[in-house]
């Protein structure tokens, strides 16, 4: 599947979901999949950057909509805003390490 329908259908379903914690656990797999699709770390900020803008849109819509469903939406919005900024430091952090084995290599 190519990664930029993957980023729709991972919308879709956070879209479509009305629990927190199933977004987290939804987003744990969808952490997993990037992590073993091997593509690179560039490419993975590129899709962790256009989710989290698309996220900030998604909380701008929330505004429209009922109590009711803006609680729920602004609910799996803060659990998906979370976990992209944990997969953020991730990447970060493995960049780092990576930058820091190579400056030890020299």
């Amino acid at each position: 599947m190519m990664l930029a329908k993957y980023h729709i259908q991972v919308m879709e379903t956070l879209k479509a979901c009305k629990d927190p914690a199933k977004a987290r656990e939804f987003l744990a797999e969808v952490d997993l999949a990037l992590v073993y699709s091997q593509i690179s770390a560039q490419v993975q900020k590129m899709f962790s950057t256009a989710f989290k803008n698309d996220l900030d849109v998604l909380g701008q819509e929330a505004a429209t909509l009922s109590d009711k469903q803006n609680a729920t939406l602004s609910g799996v919005i803060v659990a998906a805003q979370a976990a992209i900024s944990l997969y953020q430091l991730t990447i970060a952090s493995d960049e780092e390490g990576l930058a820091g084995e190579l400056t030890s290599a020299r």
